[in-house]
């Protein structure tokens, strides 16, 4: 996943270098039956694509730019906190980029520094003002606001997860206008989930064991997704479970 903040600085790091034919031995190299399920160092890539280090990055760039193939540096991720272990598994310092087929689903959220800020319209606040605009008009500017401020929210917070999946969390989390609830449950066709944020009176401390030992973890939140959890949540709060 790239923000367009993170394409602008991979496109002004190319340095004007096409590489084409390189680009297609990328992808074809991905694409073998071998390689497809598999995230893969710029190192592995490097022994059998030959050519030069900076025509081979520039290459990677591109791709990566035009969404071809799955990416992450180091310089704009944060590989310890992707949901995918073989991501979390590598040194960000001795792995530093990162690349897999486009097909595979797995990611590494963006550091915060590129993450896009939401993109406003002008508001009218000026030749006329908002005292001339219509009650309807201005309902609109207040819905228009309020969505922009919680898909901001939702885009930080849920970083690592693809646009589909956040764009249907702000129109759930739309509806209380909030994004960091102390609880809140959710569960409907398409997207069934618990989050909390951590308080004073209620500090989130969890254990997890993703298959390399247990660690214990202190969360400033925690999200769980899945519809049998959340019916069994319910079941437990003596809640029917919708």
């Amino acid at each position: 996943m790239l923000s367009d903040k993170a394409k602008k600085s991979l496109k002004a790091r190319t340095s004007g270098r096409r590489g084409d034919s390189v680009m297609t031995k990328i992808l074809n190299w991905l694409s073998s039956d071998d390689r497809r399920d598999t995230v893969w160092r710029i190192n592995d890539l490097r022994r059998d694509v030959t050519t030069g280090s900076g025509t081979l990055y520039a290459a990677v760039y591109r791709l990566a730019m035009q969404d071809k193939i799955g990416f992450a540096s180091s310089r704009y991720h944060v590989f310890k906190h992707s949901p995918d272990p073989s991501i979390r598994s590598m040194s960000a310092k001795r792995a530093g980029v990162l690349l897999w087929h486009r097909d595979l689903d797995v990611s590494a959220p963006l550091r915060e520094e590129w993450i896009d800020q939401a993109v406003t319209g002008q508001l009218p606040l000026f030749d006329g003002g908002l005292e001339s605009m219509s009650t309807d008009d201005l309902d609109k500017i207040i819905e228009r606001a309020e969505y922009i401020k919680i898909k901001r929210g939702i885009d930080r917070r849920y970083a690592c997860l693809s646009g589909g999946v956040r764009e249907q969390l702000a129109s759930v989390f739309k509806k209380i206008k909030i994004t960091d609830p102390v609880y809140f449950a959710h569960s409907d066709e398409s997207l069934s989930f618990l989050t909390y944020t951590a308080v004073p009176a209620m500090p989130i401390d969890i254990v997890v064991d993703v298959g390399d030992g247990a660690q214990r973890l202190n969360c400033h939140h925690l999200t769980i997704f899945g519809k049998a959890i959340v019916t069994a949540t319910d079941n437990i709060f003596g809640k029917d479970p919708k």
